[in-house]
């Protein structure tokens, strides 16, 4: 499986708002997707504070971002929830999408005198 990333264009709404703008310039440096706790501690340190923002720092901008959130590739909002409701990865109206199920390739030994094939 080969993973390609297409540039992100600009978001208008992320100028309008301070806090917007943090979070995208947070996603797109990771590419357009990420936890949600690197997103925050980007923003830190984007701020000038240690990786760590306070609890009500933390907060609006976890607000500010669930405000922001469309469903659908129709929906204009800036950001999305790849993995569903509920998910602490954050993305990018623009990003790649995770496949929509995950194949597991599951590990196998031989069996105690079990012959291999030729």
């Amino acid at each position: 499986m080969t993973l390609s990333f297409r540039p992100l264009e600009p978001d208008p709404q992320a100028d309008a708002d301070p806090v917007i703008a943090l979070i995208s310039d947070a996603l797109r440096h990771f590419q357009g997707a990420a936890h949600r706790d690197l997103v925050l501690a980007h923003v830190a340190t984007a701020l000038g504070r240690p990786a760590r923002l306070s609890p009500q720092g933390a907060a609006e901008i976890i607000a500010a971002f669930e405000q922001r959130v469309g469903e659908g590739e129709d929906d204009p909002r800036p950001f999305r929830l790849p993995f569903g409701p509920g998910s602490h990865r954050w993305a990018l109206r623009g990003a790649p999408q995770p496949p929509p199920t995950l194949t597991v390739i599951e590990g196998w030994r031989w069996r105690r005198g079990a012959q291999p094939l030729t």
